[in-house]
């Protein structure tokens, strides 16, 4: 039911392009698809995007071939099952500190032997039942992607038990916190950020299975971010972003001709 672009993606040991999407109308992830993107995080954390908004907007990334990713707030369990059942290419929950939490999320979203995930086959992700159980059982542990967010300074003290997790596909690095967290607020590519997410990196090298993901809020940052060895980036603006200054400079542009 899930778009795989990320998934193969990952396998293929490719490069992937996403973006962040607060805009509450599908036809906004239609265009990030039908651009070329691999995949977009739906926000349910910092948006006021709602569960039907989510299952639209994973419609709409089906149907132009980019991967729905969902980030959660960790404090939001309920939702982590309920986003899955949708059918969406992953789950990231944010603000993650533990293996716990961390565990809580696979156990969540997949099926025994790698989780403990509800027994339904009657919902989207299933086809409303049009996939035999056990088929959407394997299809489910082989293709949705549990992913955490390391933003915090006990989140990378956990570090190695957090990779550990089995069932564990990708963490995701959150530099705007992580420079909350080290003193420097609002500096995402301050050199003590940027030092601590070059050892996060380090670390994580020790555990080929795990992915990395990081945003570049820049695009001169790219080339560094691949260099580190990141697997996905989300490139910068997030849709609000992009409209907001395309509009803004569109009518500043329209005033400076007839000035």
């Amino acid at each position: 039911m899930n778009n795989l672009k990320l998934r193969t993606n990952f396998i293929n040991n490719n490069t992937s392009h996403g973006t962040f999407c607060y805009i509450k109308d599908p036809a906004v992830v239609e265009m990030i698809g039908w651009s070329g993107y691999d995949f977009v995080i739906l926000d349910l954390e910092h948006s006021s995007l709602d569960m039907r908004d989510i299952e639209h907007m994973t419609r709409a990334a089906e149907a132009s071939g980019v991967s729905p990713i969902v980030r959660i707030s960790h404090n939001d369990k309920s939702s982590y099952l309920r986003v899955a059942e949708m059918g969406v290419s992953g789950v990231m929950i944010s603000q993650v500190k533990t293996a716990s939490q961390a565990e809580e999320l696979v156990k969540s979203i997949k099926f025994p032997p790698k989780g403990q995930r509800g027994m339904s086959g009657s919902l989207r992700a299933a086809k409303y039942s049009e996939i035999p159980m056990k088929d959407h059982m394997k299809n489910t542990n082989e293709d949705i992607l549990a992913i955490v967010m390391i933003e915090g300074k006990e989140a990378i003290n956990n570090l190695e038990e957090i990779l550990s997790v089995e069932g564990l596909d990708a963490i995701f690095i959150g530099p705007s916190d992580l420079s909350r967290e080290y003193g420097v607020p609002g500096e995402p590519d301050h050199p003590k950020v940027l030092n601590v997410i070059k050892n996060i990196f380090e670390i994580t090298k020790k555990y080929p299975n795990i992915k990395v993901g990081i945003p570049s809020f820049k695009i001169e940052s790219f080339s560094q971010r691949i260099d580190l060895g990141a697997d996905f980036i989300t490139c910068p603006p997030a849709d609000t972003s992009l409209l907001y200054n395309t509009l803004k400079n569109s009518l500043e542009e329209i005033k400076e001709n007839y000035k």
